[in-house]
């Protein structure tokens, strides 16, 4: 019985274990993902302007 719950409590650490190294990954992809889009948002607004302009 005591092997079982080793082995379980051994899974345990080891699944939490991998689910902190996911969750670290999602982080720091929303992170990149956010400066993505920032970027993309400056450059748009800036075209924009840029139209403007040109219209007036």
């Amino acid at each position: 019985m005591k092997s079982e719950e080793r082995k379980t409590s051994e899974q345990y650490r080891l699944a939490c274990d991998e689910s902190k190294e996911v969750m670290e990954q999602v982080v720091l992809k929303n992170r990149q993902l956010k400066e993505v889009i920032d970027n993309l948002r400056r450059i748009i607004w800036e075209i924009n302007t840029m139209l403007t302009m040109r219209r007036s």
